[in-house]
């Protein structure tokens, strides 16, 4: 098996983009869902102006009719982003051909039991389209995400012991990962990316990410960064000497600016 990738989900400002990138992170979450990691197109257009090349960004969005309305679109087309992250009812969206064809559509298996993850291949079965990834992410009643609550890897390496997830799509595991507990994730579950919001998050401070936290979450999957902070675009360098102490900038690589 390679190595694990990397999502770094709940990015709010190009800021944290750039720190996301730069911290080694294979693809970056755009949500427009809802909750306080929520932006709006325009938030997420200058987003992507920081992204540095082979960073992915994946849109959240909300297939319910009475609350996606032209956001689809106009990611695709405005915005050119090309894998989605589908919340809400997934079995009659209609995706036309072309559409199914030229986008990652990767739809969400919330998990509150065990039979939840062993029934995946009968739940896809029900989806209209082919999804390019499964992110599994634990089930939560007041919330579309898990609410950073994590559910029993095991029924992922239980199901994968039965034969149940061989003609499956990728898995992008979710839910209450962090620097602690993600190389363990990856151990039992085996999964081909994980997602991280939370996690990485400075504390008490939701959609903020936290620099040292990212480094030590890219280290614990062996994913360490690679990209020199001084390629990143001069606001977000500065962003960077700013929030860390030397001590910090220093083990996350970051030369402090003169």
């Amino acid at each position: 098996m390679g190595r694990t990738r990397v999502k770094i989900c709940g990015i709010t400002s190009p800021q944290d983009a750039w720190i996301a990138a730069a911290a080694g992170a294979d693809a970056i979450g755009l949500n427009l869902v809802g909750g306080p990691r929520k932006i709006d197109i325009k938030t997420a257009a200058a987003i992507l102006q920081v992204l540095p090349p082979l960073v992915c960004p994946v849109a959240l969005i909300n297939m319910d009719p009475e609350q996606c309305g032209d956001e689809f679109n106009t990611l695709r087309e405005r915005l050119t982003i090309r894998n989605f992250q589908l919340y809400g009812s997934l079995n009659e969206i209609g995706f036309s051909a072309g559409i199914i064809a030229a986008t990652g559509l990767w739809p969400v298996a919330r998990v509150a039991a065990k039979a939840d993850v062993m029934n995946l291949a009968t739940r896809m079965r029900q989806w209209d389209f082919p999804p390019g990834a499964i992110v599994l992410d634990a089930f939560s009643p007041e919330k579309q995400g898990g609410a950073g609550m994590a559910f029993d890897w095991n029924w992922i390496a239980e199901a994968r012991a039965a034969g149940i997830l061989d003609q499956l799509p990728p898995l992008v595991l979710g839910g209450g990962l962090n620097p602690d507990n993600v190389g363990e994730a990856i151990r039992i579950a085996r999964p081909w990316a994980v997602d991280v919001s939370s996690g990485v998050e400075i504390p008490s401070q939701p959609g903020k990410k936290d620099m040292v936290r990212l480094q030590a979450f890219m280290q614990a999957v062996g994913a360490p960064a690679t990209l020199p902070e001084s390629s990143a675009p001069e606001s977000c360098r500065e962003c960077h000497a700013a929030s860390l102490p030397p001590s910090a900038a220093s083990r996350a690589g970051i030369a402090p600016l003169k």
